[in-house]
């Protein structure tokens, strides 16, 4: 599974507009929205994408899209996500593609809070047993190391 930087997706965000998605793909018209003579920004509505009722608007200022039928919400990526039933990856490749941004991928997968667990459990039983063999074998620096993983399991 490719991983993408931080750095990279945020640049894509930055870049992305949900109007020009909206206006390409569903062929939604923005309309300026004002009421009590407060000025909301421009808003999409239209027949939304997934349970095709006209009641689907998506906010330019603030980059979101939902639904009041369907309770769909969400954001480009999500919607994308949803209508071309794309993953993740596929969905922000198109979008980097559309928008013309370099992706960086990631050269590690972050450690899931169990995986971490594990491994520190692993690590303990090696230490354990490097003991039982030659007591006072183990360095207690490692030692150290070890317990102080249990410290960033518990973090996340």
């Amino acid at each position: 599974m490719k991983l993408f930087t931080k750095k990279s997706l945020e640049e894509l965000k930055k870049k992305m507009h949900i109007d020009n998605i909206l206006e390409e793909m569903f062929g939604y018209e923005s309309v300026p929205v004002k009421m009590a003579n407060v000025f909301f920004g421009h808003v999409y509505c239209g027949i939304c994408p997934f349970c095709d009722n006209f009641s689907f608007i998506a906010h330019v200022d603030y980059e979101k899209c939902m639904c009041f039928n369907c309770a769909f919400q969400g954001d480009i990526i999500d919607l994308l996500m949803g209508v071309k039933r794309w993953s993740f990856v596929e969905t922000v490749e198109y979008l980097a593609k559309r928008f013309d941004v370099q992706l960086e991928e990631s050269a590690r997968m972050p450690l899931t809070k169990a995986k971490r667990r594990k491994r520190q459990q692993d690590y303990r039983e090696a230490i354990r047993m490097m003991e039982e063999v030659e007591p006072g074998s183990v360095d207690k620096e490692l030692i150290e190391r070890v317990e102080k993983m249990s410290d960033e399991t518990t973090k996340v």
